[in-house]
């Protein structure tokens, strides 16, 4: 009797977490594992130069030489948010084609988030949630087990959710 009354309250427990604890990922949003560091390969030159953020290095090449400079302007945030809901709009941004990037905009959105960062960690979603046109991402990193060896120069980190498509009027990633 007791055997049973502990299976019936495990399943209950598991249908509980089923329903409630994990939350799940109703809108499909995921972190394109290729985004993290490689941007350079996948946006325009124009579109990298005028959306830099602030603290971030840069290499320069100035006087047969590359430098390496940091942007120090107030005026240049310390992250960006960009919604791309179209394929015209995605080929304003992209030296690629959204059937190339695997982007199906009739179904699909992509968010493109970009802050400065001073790590390589890897990077998932822990949460989304929407409302009345509110996106909210909440995206987590994966510490390392020992804290060391991935820290690095500031730089400028882009990553790209690709998700559901949405009316979305504002956008707040939180990243830590």
């Amino acid at each position: 009797m007791i055997k049973k009354l502990i299976v019936i309250a495990a399943f209950i427990v598991v249908g509980l977490f089923a329903f409630v604890g994990c939350g799940g990922n109703k809108y499909h949003a995921t972190v394109r594992a290729e985004s993290y560091d490689d941007a350079v390969y996948f946006l325009d030159g124009e579109f990298l130069q005028a959306n830099r953020t602030n603290g971030a290095s840069y290499t320069v090449y100035e006087d047969g030489e590359y430098k390496s400079e940091y942007c120090l302007d107030e005026n240049c945030p310390k992250e960006r948010t960009f919604v791309i809901g179209s394929a015209k709009e995605f080929e304003d941004v992209f030296i690629v084609t959204p059937q190339e990037y695997g982007v199906d905009f009739e179904s699909q959105m992509l968010v493109i988030y970009t802050c400065t960062a001073i790590n390589v960690r890897q990077v998932s979603i822990k949460r989304v949630s929407y409302s009345s046109g509110s996106l909210n991402i909440k995206l987590k990193t994966k510490t390392p087990a020992h804290g060391v060896g991935d820290t690095c120069q500031p730089y400028q980190r882009y990553m790209f959710i690709t998700m559901d498509k949405l009316d979305v009027t504002l956008v707040t990633v939180d990243y830590n």
